[in-house]
């Protein structure tokens, strides 16, 4: 189960396209740590409910480990607004031309 979960979350990061390759290390890393943590857990437990707890502790380790992938996210949101920037400045650029336009025709 814990293997499972672990492999699933992993799948996941390396699919993701959204983080850096450093980024995604750090949160392999993450999960790794967490499955061996509940691996050793779960060897040293002597009952059931012992094992079985650990298991669950686990598997809600595992699954609330979120990479946090904000290197590309800053670096789209700083392309979005260089865009909106440069489209700004072309747009105050086409008016004044259409101005300047019309004023040659009138004159």
């Amino acid at each position: 189960m814990i293997s499972a979960k672990a492999e699933e979350k992993l799948n996941d990061i390396k699919n993701n396209n959204e983080g850096t390759t450093e980024e995604k290390q750090i949160a392999i890393q993450n999960i790794r740590d967490a499955k061996n943590s509940a691996d050793n857990q779960i060897t040293q437990d002597i009952t059931n409910q012992n094992v079985e707890s650990a298991q669950s502790n686990g598997l809600t380790t595992i699954s609330r480990i979120q990479p946090n992938f904000t290197k590309n996210r800053k670096h789209e949101i700083k392309s979005i607004k260089s865009f909106k920037t440069k489209r700004r400045k072309l747009t105050i650029r086409q008016m004044r031309l259409k101005k300047k336009n019309k004023k040659q025709f009138k004159g």
